[in-house]
């Protein structure tokens, strides 16, 4: 009953993963790209990073989906986890510090 349970969980994430991609939910951000100016190194620095944390995540779903269905062993997944786990406290640092230089610009005198 519990596998049940499971693959319908899992219907329904696939279901919504799919609903966003086909939306286009994230692509302006991940998507982007800004040419040429002082800054197209930084974005393109900060594109690279989403990116592969993006790709990190999914691994990591990717490799929890095989464990549940008994294709992937518990230290592949532990490690996959821990790796997406890792890709997203970063994001959400940097994320953290970019908001916070966004409000520090903000209170500067003009």
């Amino acid at each position: 009953m519990a596998d049940m349970s499971y693959l319908s969980g899992l219907k329904a994430y696939q279901s919504a993963a799919n609903a966003a991609k086909a939306s286009g939910i994230g692509q302006d951000i991940v998507g982007s790209k800004v040419e040429g100016g002082l800054g197209g190194e930084f974005i393109g620095m900060v594109e690279g990073g989403l990116k592969s944390s993006v790709a990190r995540i999914r691994a990591g779903e990717k490799t929890a989906t095989a464990a549940m269905l008994g294709q992937a062993t518990l230290d592949q997944l532990v490690t996959a986890v821990s790796d997406a786990e890792m890709s997203l406290r970063t994001v959400v640092a940097v994320r953290d510090r970019i908001i916070t230089a966004y409000q520090d610009i903000i209170k500067m005198p003009i």
